[in-house]
This record gives C-alpha cells, structure tokens and sequence, in this order.
C-alpha cells in the first residue's frame, strides 16, 4: 500500500506542477496540489492492496470457530470459496468493495499529504533539507 501511495503522489504532483507550474508561487494552490496528488494516491493505493485486504479479511474470518455459518466465505481448508465468485469471475470478488476503499483511502491520504506539506511550509523545510548530502 506504501509504496504505490508515494510514487503515485509523488509522479501527480509532478503531473499537476508540469501542467500548472504557477501553481508552485503560491502556498494555497501548492497545498491543493497536494491534496489532488494525495486523493489520486489513495485512490492507487485502495486499488493495489484491495485484493490481499479481502484474502487476509476471508482467511481471519475463516480461523474463527465462533460455529457461525452465516458467512460460509471460506472452506474448510481456509482457502476461498470460489462459488462466491459473481458471473464476472473471480476478479469481482477480490475486488469487491473497492469503491468504498477508494473513497475512504481518497480522503484519508489526501489529508495526510496536505498535512505534511502545510507543516513543511510552515517549518520552512526545502526539498534540500530532506536530501542527503
């Protein structure tokens, strides 16, 4: 989830500044960009790490001996049902719920990038400062 959340953030922000370089002069349109950069991110990243959070999720549930049979999700081995699977394929299934992720995701790593950039605004801290060398 890390890793596509900042090269995603990271190749936007550039995108946007490419595309609207003024938008660097000031710090209002610089923390918009970021917010974009971010809502974009956590878009990628709900979207890369949404079939391994169900198989985690199917697999926890399936280690359970609470007796309910309710969510029959799993087998008895701990693999997954395929009979869950819509006419789609199994790819409908793994991917199941993925609109919602994208929404919380959008909007909880947006917030996170805007607020790491007004706190590097505010502190004074320059790309130079957060380089080796």
């Amino acid at each position: 989830f890390s890793l596509p959340k900042f090269v995603v953030f990271n190749s936007a922000s550039a995108a946007i500044f490419y595309f609207l370089p003024a938008a660097q002069e000031t710090i209002g349109l610089s923390l918009l960009v970021s917010l974009v950069a971010g809502a974009i991110a956590g878009i990628s990243g709900a979207i890369v790490s949404a079939p391994a959070d169900l198989l985690l999720t199917k697999s926890a549930g399936a280690s359970t001996d609470d007796g309910d049979e309710a969510c029959n999700s799993t087998s008895t081995g701990g693999e997954l049902d395929t009979t869950e699977a819509s006419e789609g394929g199994m790819l409908d299934g793994v991917f199941a719920g993925v609109g919602v992720r994208c929404v919380f995701f959008a909007a909880s790593i947006a917030v996170q990038f805007l607020l790491y950039d007004y706190f590097k605004s505010l502190l004074g801290v320059s790309p130079s400062d957060l380089s080796e060398g």
